[in-house]
């Protein structure tokens, strides 16, 4: 999708990615998600566009509210062995959970044994676990988060994948 790729392109811009939301894109976006949600490059391109968007306070406010959450939880589950796919969900969650509304939010939806799959399916991609730990890591700043992310077994996972990528 060469539209999806200009706009991931405009959005390495930090008034880009306020006009990009300002000049009505998210709903855009939101249906080219819905459309193609079963196409890997397409969710591929439009989860770095919302990697790169919700890196401004006020637009990851904005992405939750237009109703984004479940398109990306639908997304992670649809292309959970796709690795660009879960690296680029979980650095958008990663910035969205930066939010203490959204880190509640996103636990509250379910994401929890989403982002655990993603770490135990992934375990060896460094990228996704890089993602996945910047999310939990934002999410953990949540006190019942902290004890939610321990109680969902997250430790040994944890382990797992610090020895795995060790060096």
């Amino acid at each position: 999708c060469r539209i999806c790729g200009i706009l991931w392109n405009l959005s390495f811009n930090d008034r880009n990615k306020e006009l990009i939301v300002e000049e009505g894109f998210l709903p855009i976006i939101k249906q080219s998600m819905i459309t193609h949600i079963n196409n890997n490059d397409i969710q591929y391109s439009i989860c770095c566009i919302l990697w790169k968007l919700s890196r401004k306070d006020r637009n990851l406010e904005l992405i939750v509210e237009e109703g984004f959450l479940l398109i990306i939880k639908q997304s992670m589950i649809i292309h959970i062995n796709n690795n660009d796919i879960q690296h680029s969900i979980c650095g958008t969650l990663g910035n969205l959970s930066a939010n203490d509304r959204n880190q509640e939010l996103i636990v509250e939806q379910g994401f929890l044994s989403l982002i655990k799959q993603s770490m135990i399916t992934h375990i060896n991609n460094n990228d996704v676990q890089n993602s996945i730990c910047g999310t939990l890591w934002n999410l953990s700043f949540n006190n019942r988060n902290k004890v939610l992310i321990v109680e969902k077994g997250f430790l040994l996972i944890y382990e797992q994948s610090m020895i795995t990528h060790i060096n």
